[in-house]
């Protein structure tokens, strides 16, 4: 099987004070995943710190797109930032974009 990746972005609104609200405007979520596999390979999103940008990895990285409880769980139990429902809605929006993909075979 070969190995076939996709790219799928998510967006989600940030606390109207935080620097994601000021800077982007809204929060972006991009994601790397192995379609065979469902595992995401790599994210990003439109953040301002760099230490909030690598705990993002550590919460997505190695992670099935596809296992919203378990993902959300991590983002519920580990991540204690003013953008986490922003982090949930994004991840939520391209999970369904994700989907969409695979359903429709795009």
């Amino acid at each position: 099987m070969n190995k076939k990746t996709v790219y799928v972005s998510g967006y989600g609104k940030a606390h109207d004070k935080s620097a994601i609200t000021k800077i982007y405007g809204i929060f972006a979520l991009g994601m790397i995943v192995d379609t065979n596999t469902d595992e995401i390979l790599e994210v990003e999103g439109s953040l301002v710190l760099e230490l909030t940008k690598t705990f993002l990895k550590y919460l997505f990285v190695g992670e099935k797109i596809t296992d919203e409880k378990k993902i959300i769980g991590k983002v519920n139990d580990l991540y204690f930032g003013a953008s986490k429902k922003a982090f949930i809605i994004a991840y939520k929006d391209a999970l369904r974009r994700y989907n969409e993909k695979i359903k429709y075979n795009i």
